[in-house]
């Protein structure tokens, strides 16, 4: 501003004085240039009142849009935090009214009414898994069905988390699914996976939603196989026992209805003796070591079970033609012809064998009817010996 006031007295000393040397101006022209002056003055010193008012407008309207837009920025990140606080909270109620082990890993949320993901634990996994986070649900299922199921399993898990099922699940008014399956860990491992599924109705976007969890349980499906096994198998001969025999034999029978095959009852011969003289002890070491041997005669195809005390029975599936069976009983009786017992006495032990073949259109009573009719006549015969039962 004092710059601005010299530069308007050296024009007004100008004009007062002229600008050649020597001329005066009249009273009149000095009233008018310090009028001018005076005004000029007054003009910039108002102007540069009115600029530093609009500054201090400017600025307070700025810190006051600052305010506001923090205030609503807060508003804003509130409500956010509450509404993923309700649908954690939602996401809770539901996982712990229905599943009884709450997982947090390897999760899956969709929306079914609008085919789309949501959460973070589900864009973790799509991640890991390769697949686009902007994938639909539906392509996301397909994708791992081709990625991480075993081939033999993936058709079926498509159809089970279909949005179709789970929707149609829903409207039976059912809120949890439960599907097992095996899931490819690389190119060689794989383990068994179950996949618990709850359905619900969101209270807050009012469309059908699931919460999946995946848990791994190979350690549970070993555990099991192993005690179904020992259910299934007579401990004395580590042979299929009678119950699982038969399931096995029947199982056969309903999908190859016009498959041959041969049915043999064999029966130690004289085992009562054993027992008698030697004991019962004695007796179940005999049973044991010629069941084994007797196992170590057919294929791992056939079906070799212990029936009873000192009977067993042996299924051979697709058998061609009689002089096959002729050919392995022929061996049975040979195989037990010197057989020892304690690595010290040699017992005369020995198999009387009764046979049935059939061509379907046979139920498992039957067969084990026919065979035992065949034992009892080898038996008859004069035992160490195979009969054939013949319709």
């Amino acid at each position: 501003m004092i710059n601005l006031l010299n530069i308007l007295k050296l024009q007004s000393k100008k004009h007062i004085y002229g600008q050649q040397k020597g001329e005066v101006l009249t009273k009149n022209q000095r009233l008018r240039q310090f009028i001018g002056l005076f005004f000029a003055t007054m003009i910039t010193m108002l102007a540069i009142k009115v600029f530093d008012r609009t500054i201090e407008i400017i600025f307070f309207y700025f810190v006051i849009s600052s305010f506001v837009c923090f205030f609503l920025y807060a508003i804003i990140k509130m409500k956010k935090s509450q509404l993923k606080s309700k649908i954690n909270e939602e996401r809770y109620r539901v996982t712990l009214t229905y599943i009884s082990e709450v997982l947090f890993d390897n999760v899956l949320e969709a929306d079914i009414t609008k085919d789309m993901l949501f959460g973070k634990k589900t864009l973790a996994l799509t991640d890991l898994l390769g697949i686009p986070r902007n994938s639909s649900y539906s392509a996301t299922i397909d994708a791992i069905s081709r990625k991480r199921i075993r081939k033999d399993f993936s058709e079926e898990y498509r159809r089970v988390l279909s949005i179709e099922n789970i929707m149609k699940k829903f409207e039976n008014g059912e809120k949890t699914m439960e599907y097992e399956c095996i899931e490819r860990l690389d190119g060689v491992n794989y383990v068994w996976i179950r996949i618990n599924i709850c359905i619900f109705r969101s209270e807050i976007t009012n469309t059908v939603r699931i919460i999946s969890y995946v848990k791994n349980i190979q350690k549970q499906k070993k555990e099991m196989e192993k005690l179904m096994e020992e259910a299934n198998i007579d401990r004395l001969t580590g042979l299929y026992n009678k119950a699982s025999t038969r399931e096995m034999i029947e199982k056969f029978l309903r999908q190859n209805t016009n498959a041959t095959y041969a049915v043999m009852m064999l029966d130690i011969d004289n085992f009562k003796k054993i027992n008698d003289n030697f004991g019962h002890v004695f007796g179940d070491e005999v049973i044991a070591k010629m069941a084994k041997r007797l196992k170590s005669l057919f294929k791992t195809t056939d079906i070799v079970g212990r029936i009873g005390g000192d009977e067993f029975l042996v299924f051979m599936p697709y058998v061609p033609d009689i002089t096959i069976v002729q050919a392995r009983a022929t061996e049975i009786l040979r195989s037990f012809e010197s057989f020892i017992i304690d690595d010290v006495e040699n017992y005369n032990v020995s198999f009387s064998i009764g046979i049935f073949m059939g061509h379907g259109g046979n139920n498992f009573n039957e067969l084990y009817h026919y065979a035992d009719l065949a034992l009892y006549q080898a038996k008859k015969n004069g035992k160490n010996q195979f009969y054939f039962y013949e319709l």
